[in-house]
């Protein structure tokens, strides 16, 4: 009987130590990976004007502004996305009672830096990723590395530009 307990313990923890540990996560990109696709440079030289636009787009795109700094070109912005399942938060109600946690909110929060290099505006957008649970905590936290959504906002601010 041991030896079969013992043989069972044994093919487990092989088992276990043989599992990826990245769980599908995409490598991390290097600081200067990310600055390729958070930075553009505009063909304006006009600070004050891209900033203007930055806000427009911005708040096209449901961002709530928190901090502007014109002279010094920043802007911080936050977007907040309701993301609670009803499935995940009857689930945890059933595992946990009134201790429940489960995903209720996304904030997107985005600080953007505008300034002028020769005859032209430099932008560089980073963004950073929070998901948090019905009690408030954090569940996830990092950057949003997202090129896609990078160059959207770009498309959208050189739009509003022309």
């Amino acid at each position: 009987m041991h030896s079969i307990v013992l043989a069972i313990v044994l093919s487990l923890s092989a088992l276990v130590g043989c599992m990826p540990t990245d769980y599908g996560e995409k490598p991390q990109k290097t600081a200067l990976d990310m600055r390729q696709f958070q930075s553009k440079l505009l063909p304006t030289g006009d600070v004050q004007l891209v900033m203007k636009h930055l806000l427009s787009v911005l708040q096209d795109d449901h961002y709530v502004v928190k901090n502007v700094a014109p002279d010094l070109g920043f802007v911080m912005a936050i977007k907040e996305k309701d993301i609670e399942n009803g499935r995940d938060r009857t689930w945890a109600h059933l595992a946990s009672g009134n201790e429940a946690r489960w995903p209720k909110c996304e904030v997107i929060e985005a600080m953007i830096n505008a300034r002028l290099v020769g005859q032209k505006v430099r932008v560089r957008v980073s963004m950073q990723l929070k998901v948090l649970d019905n009690k408030g905590t954090a569940l996830k936290v990092g950057p949003v590395l997202d090129e896609t959504l990078y160059n959207d906002f770009f498309e959208r601010l050189e739009k509003e530009l022309s």
